[in-house]
């Protein structure tokens, strides 16, 4: 009796085992196992698809504002010695005149923001025997569109070149106050450091824009010479000497100058 009980026991072991072996086959043969996922739950084709987000693009399309100056020129020497000599005897005369850094030394006396005051000052002297040129710069009035930042940094820059374009316009008309000798002293200093506040301001905010793009990324420089200008004009109105008329005007011009510059070079880009 007892060793009928073991040969079962022994018989039901034996078939247990082959039977567990032929389902656990089965199964292996149905599935593909793969090892555990290193992702963190995200699937691999997700993760390729991760890209950096694209660099800021708007885009802000405006008409910059139409500005106009008229420069009298009296004389153009390549003997800086000669150009001083002129400028000299036109003070005797009583037209300030000054001359550019750079040769040809030009003689210049005076700029305007209208042109019927460049030419009734180009009539009188021409009266006195002078040769007399009137040279107009035009600045502005084209449309352009800024890109490559966002919306805020562009608003920016718009608001700067504007601010420019009010400031220059505003001094061209207090330059031919001071050729005609009607500039007010007071007001001119209260104009200038309301201009100087204004470009201060944008300066800061161009600067915390952090543009380093061009031409938008030389932006802050031209503010720069901007306020460097109205520091010398305000030394000529307190101090009336004609070293600050001179350095003065001749800033003035520069910054004329590469204003129209960089509002070409924008007018390019759109």
């Amino acid at each position: 009796m007892i060793i009928s009980l073991l040969v079962l026991s022994l018989l039901a072991i034996v078939t247990g085992y082959v039977f567990g072996k032929f389902v656990l086959g089965t199964l292996l043969a149905n599935e593909t196992l793969s090892p555990p996922s290193l992702s963190n739950g995200a699937p691999e084709n997700e993760q390729d698809n991760l890209e950096e987000p694209a660099a800021p693009n708007a885009r802000l399309t405006f008409e910059l504002p139409q500005l106009t100056i008229y420069r009298l020129q009296v004389g153009s020497f390549q003997n800086r010695e000669n150009a001083l000599a002129l400028v000299a005897e036109l003070d005797r005369a009583g037209f300030p005149a000054y001359v550019t850094e750079l040769a040809p030394y030009q003689v210049g006396a005076g700029v305007y923001g209208m042109e019927l005051a460049a030419k009734a000052r180009a009539g009188q002297l021409q009266a006195l025997g002078y040769d007399v040129f009137v040279k107009d710069l035009a600045i502005g009035g084209t449309g352009v569109t800024l890109s490559g930042a966002t919306e805020q940094q562009l608003t920016t820059v718009k608001n700067a070149l504007q601010q420019l374009a009010t400031v220059i316009a505003e001094q061209g008309d207090l330059w031919a106050q001071v050729e005609d000798g009607t500039l007010n002293r007071d007001r001119a200093l209260q104009v200038l450091g309301e201009q100087e506040e204004i470009l201060r301001t944008c300066h800061t905010e161009l600067l915390g824009a952090n543009l380093t793009t061009q031409p938008l990324g030389q932006i802050p420089s031209l503010l720069e010479l901007a306020i460097t200008e109205v520091f010398e004009w305000k030394a000529m109105v307190e101090k009336g000497e004609p070293d600050h008329y001179v350095t003065a005007m001749n800033y003035y011009m520069q910054l004329s100058e590469d204003f129209r510059t960089l509002c070409d070079g924008l007018h390019d880009l759109t």
